[in-house]
């Protein structure tokens, strides 16, 4: 490609409802790009997702909807990609790490694993987030706590999360971890009729006791007469951030493998030309939830050397291009929240640039990423993976 044709592609960048840029807008039909739908509509995708080879050796679950519905999460099969369903419209493929939940039968209380707590009335077969009848009813008294689980060995940073809603007419709720000290979590508005997921952040430990909801007011309780929620879905995982749910049907804990989604080769043209996500989806809750030298590769060619990443530095998050080790162009600055749409993120080698929901960042260097063998959502080899939603590629 000349450099005219090249600065001809960058000024074709559009916006697109407030992304980057229409990357596939001049592609030609059945050329390196997508072509145009009919009637003059958005590119087809120039890499699929679903085109690559996509394995994970077990259950899964994605969101099919927003928690106002009855089922809003769904098990997909084991080496099936997830595709989610955003709030907003649309879907994005789910791409995640390995993660352990260590609640033992997390959804059978009435198994081993669990401590009783001071219930007054515990309902079992309550209809969960996927619909099942396998969520729990727990009444407690004034200044009593639910059933938890049994003490759970867990290294490093840990978050113990679960799905409530309201139970009864309480509208406050009180959940704690025990890692040498309590960890408290109160909702500012109090449960709803509909489901929201609970997480509790412990920095450091080498175990916790996780107690379920209790319904108080406060460390001490202020509240008079007993409390009552449903939940779903308790998790104890290692990491900073609350991965989705893993259902634990055993006496140890239950691992999910990695998403890993690649390609034996990268298609033509995505390493040379402009290309890039329409969106990225993060699935951490804040900067809070990523430490620096954090990386979650959104694209990688043969290894962590080449490709393009996230990563936190001094607590700064960016989207970095690297080529040969080296960052050769980073995105502007960002922060995020659960389930934000970064919008897309573009890369342009020629012009050693990379954009983040239509902005440049800082000038860089132009870079090459030769030929190989190509993973989404991760290095091929390594633990370090995206966490995101994301879209095809165009």
């Amino acid at each position: 490609m000349t450099a005219l044709a090249r600065s001809r592609r960058r000024a074709s960048l559009l916006s697109i409802s407030g992304s980057p840029a229409r990357v596939a807008q001049n592609r030609r039909s059945g050329g390196r790009g997508g072509m145009r739908r009919g009637g003059g509509g958005a590119p087809l995708p120039f890499v699929p997702l679903a085109s690559g080879t996509f394995a994970r050796a077990l259950v899964a679950y994605q969101r099919n909807s927003d928690p106002t519905s009855g089922a809003f999460y769904a098990q997909v099969a084991a080496n099936a990609l997830r595709y989610e369903t955003l709030t907003s419209g649309g879907r994005l493929a789910l791409i995640e790490g390995a993660r352990t939940n260590n609640v033992k039968n997390s959804r059978d209380r009435a198994a081993a694993g669990w401590n009783a707590g001071s219930l007054v009335t515990e309902t079992a077969s309550q209809t969960g987030i996927d619909g099942v009848a396998s969520a729990y009813r727990e009444e407690v008294s004034s200044g009593g706590f639910a059933r938890f689980p049994t003490t759970i060995a867990t290294a490093g940073p840990f978050v113990a999360s679960q799905w409530e809603k309201r139970g009864g007419s309480n509208t406050t709720y009180h959940s704690q971890v025990s890692n040498g000290a309590f960890i408290h979590a109160e909702s500012p508005t109090g449960l709803l009729t509909t489901w929201l997921r609970t997480p509790i952040r412990a920095p450091s430990g080498t175990s916790g006791n996780y107690i379920l909801t209790d319904g108080r007011t406060g460390v001490v309780d202020t509240g008079t007469g007993p409390r009552d929620t449903v939940s779903d879905f308790p998790q104890i995982e290692t990491g900073r951030f609350a991965s989705s749910p893993i259902l634990n049907d055993g006496a140890t804990g239950k691992t999910r493998p990695a998403d890993t989604l690649t390609w034996a080769a990268a298609p033509a043209g995505l390493l040379s030309d402009t290309h890039g996500f329409r969106h990225v989806r993060p699935i951490w809750y804040s900067t809070l939830e990523v430490a620096d030298a954090d990386e979650f590769w959104l694209m990688s060619i043969v290894d962590g050397s080449n490709g393009v990443r996230i990563k936190q530095t001094a607590g700064v998050i960016t989207i970095e291009a690297v080529a040969g080790g080296v960052v050769k162009a980073s995105s502007p600055p960002f922060t995020t929240l659960a389930d934000t749409d970064l919008g897309s993120v573009v890369w342009a080698p020629a012009a050693g640039l990379v954009y983040l929901n239509g902005t440049a960042g800082p000038a860089g260097a132009a870079w090459a990423w030769g030929a190989g063998a190509l993973r989404i959502g991760g290095v091929y080899g390594a633990a370090s993976e995206a966490f995101c939603g994301l879209s095809d590629i165009y």
